[in-house]
């Protein structure tokens, strides 16, 4: 008795723009696993065919070339259909079919040129490939890499021992970089006529918290002792959020200042919630900057006086509460 191969039937139906199988046209496919045939049998009305756009497959050669591109997708999809002078029929095979596309072309690139799918193992793998620049790796409770380039370091510690006068040394979370925050350690290198600013640590991690700070502060500590016990006080520029005031504890040779952009826009923003006009809030910003402006505490005290009249009673306790105490504490010349 002859014996036939089992067969394999697959059934194909026609997908509608929404999303929802249309059952009114349907493709099968009979096949064995002996042999490279396929039988097609198509059922139903085809007339169906018309409602669907067809699906046509860009070019090979494009979706390699798009691949490559290391901008963002949709800088990628709009510099080629741009610049393209294809001819319409040219138009659908040689040119990218939307944004998605092209990031999932690239997504499967880069998925192709990781180590492994283990995005913490491929970090101490970088780790001992950068050794000069991946400085610190902390994993629990929270992620924390510390960069900079440790040669960088040593010009640093070297260019604050010559002494304060034009430095000024800054810290700031400064944007969210996906799931973790990037906060920047900056100086000013005094070596070059333009004194630009420059990074000498960068730090990623997962929450702002004080104890995310300190390890930053406690590694600034070690590789920058002139910090720690040197002869000079530096001024550190940082906002007011909560955690940098732990830089004190481990830099005992720096000014600790707060930054006037951010103070005033705490400012504006706590004026707009209380409805206040704009002539209004840039009246009480330039009170503030003439306030602030002042170079001891004597004239600081006679320009608020004087001025501490023309404000109203809320904004007044707003500012005697959670202003008045931090520029007393920040300000260098008013604690000595």
């Amino acid at each position: 008795m002859k014996v036939f191969p089992p067969i394999t039937k697959s059934c194909y139906v026609l997908i509608r723009p929404d999303g929802q199988n249309d059952d009114r046209f349907k493709r099968f496919a009979y096949m064995t696993n002996s042999s490279n045939r396929v039988v097609i049998h198509y059922k139903g009305d085809d007339s169906a065919l018309c409602d669907i756009d067809p699906h046509v497959r860009t070019c090979p050669s494009v979706l390699r070339k798009l691949e490559e591109k290391e901008a963002p997708p949709s800088v990628v999809y709009k510099k080629e259909i741009s610049k393209s002078v294809l001819s319409i029929d040219n138009q659908c095979v040689m040119l990218p079919c939307n944004c998605k596309q092209v990031k999932n072309l690239q997504s499967r690139s880069r998925q192709k040129l990781r180590l492994t799918h283990d995005a913490l193992y491929n970090l101490h793998e970088l780790a001992y490939d950068m050794r000069n620049f991946i400085l610190k790796i902390i994993t629990f409770p929270d992620l924390i890499v510390i960069c900079g380039f440790q040669e960088l370091m040593k010009e640093v510690n070297k260019l604050l021992q010559l002494g304060s006068t034009g430095q000024l040394l800054s810290y700031d979370t400064t944007f969210k970089l996906g799931d973790f925050y990037v906060s920047t350690f900056l100086f000013r290198n005094l070596l070059f006529k333009s004194s630009p600013v420059m990074p000498a640590l960068i730090m990623l991690h997962e929450r702002k918290l004080s104890s995310t700070h300190s390890e930053m502060a406690r590694f600034v500590a070690s590789e920058l002792p002139c910090l720690a016990n040197g002869k000079n006080k530096i001024p550190l520029v940082t906002d007011d959020e909560k955690g940098f005031e732990i830089f004190d504890n481990f830099l005992p040779k720096i000014h600790h200042l707060l930054c006037w952009n951010h103070l005033l826009k705490n400012v504006k923003r706590w004026l707009k919630s209380r409805g206040a006009s704009t002539a209004e809030i840039q009246s009480y910003i330039d009170n503030l900057r003439t306030v602030f402006h002042q170079e001891t505490e004597e004239k600081y005290n006679y320009h608020l006086k004087k001025l501490r009249k023309k404000w109203s009673q809320p904004f007044l306790q707003y500012f005697m509460t959670e202003i008045h105490k931090k520029v007393t504490f920040y300000v260098p010349i008013f604690r000595n």
